[in-house]
């Protein structure tokens, strides 16, 4: 008797596009090593220069950060653009980047400048897109790295007198934020005047769906396909939702680790 025919298999989908999540401070640097010994090390052995987008809506002073980041380039081994606006945003000329870029870097600043300006605009759109390439990297410090999720801490709740409250009474503000990752990322931590794990351990209790990752000052965690690398000076604090209750854990520089974070390409 015949058997049935063979259902095809569906090809698997792409691994995704790499994740360089910073902590803030100086972390130029950790994010150039990453793209030149990884994804843009051949490009740049054939003496190609890699095209790298930075987005700085975040800062208040455009013109400041964009040339934070051209001395950070100055040897002219990448091609750099620059969107700040949201007119920028929104414009053609900077989805044509994005589609062609080795990857973004959305900079610092105040997330609550990011996000209005990078919404529902073209390039958010063509970053989406680029989610699912391989060969893409979406880069973060500061404001962008808490500005990827989509749910978003904005700041504390009653911030004039956060310090008088007790860890367990300090509350964070959440609003939406881009929409990149299935995670929830806070930044500074472990050399702020005030510790925001507190911030961390309230958004693990209102999603606790959702792994919870808090990037010390000069820090990087580089995550590739469901594998992740601490980088830099300072830890990488990851809380998540176990059996028993919540789990912490505390990695130090160079520490590797499994850590699957849903990129939320189109």
């Amino acid at each position: 008797m015949l058997g049935l025919p063979r259902r095809a298999e569906a090809p698997a989908p792409p691994p995704p596009a790499s994740l360089a999540l910073f902590g803030g401070g100086p972390i130029t640097g950790l994010f150039l090593d990453f793209l030149r010994e990884g994804p843009c090390k051949a490009s740049l052995a054939a003496g190609k220069k890699p095209l790298i987008v930075v987005i700085t809506s975040a800062a208040q002073d455009g013109p400041g950060a964009r040339q934070g980041w051209e001395k950070a380039f100055a040897k002219d081994e990448f091609e750099i653009a620059f969107i700040h606006t949201r007119k920028e945003a929104d414009s053609v000329i900077a989805q044509q980047l994005i589609r062609r870029a080795a990857g973004v870097m959305l900079g610092g600043g105040d997330q609550a400048n990011l996000v209005p300006a990078l919404a529902g605009t073209k390039a958010q759109e063509a970053i989406f897109d680029q989610l699912g390439n391989p060969n893409f990297t979406l880069g973060a410090t500061s404001a962008g790295t808490a500005a990827c999720p989509i749910e978003m801490i904005e700041n504390w709740e009653n911030e004039e007198s956060v310090e008088r409250l007790r860890p367990e009474e300090r509350r964070a503000i959440f609003a939406h934020g881009l929409g990149f990752i299935n995670a929830i990322t806070d930044t500074h931590l472990f050399c702020s005047r005030i510790d925001r794990t507190p911030r961390l351990t309230d958004a693990l209790a209102r999603h606790p769906d959702l792994t919870c990752i808090g990037l010390g000052e000069g820090s990087g965690l580089i995550i590739q396909r469901s594998h992740a690398r601490v980088v830099g000076e300072n830890q990488v604090e990851v809380l998540r939702s176990g059996p028993n209750g919540p789990e912490e854990h505390i990695y130090p520089p160079g520490r590797e680790f499994p850590l699957d974070i849903r990129l939320q390409y189109a």
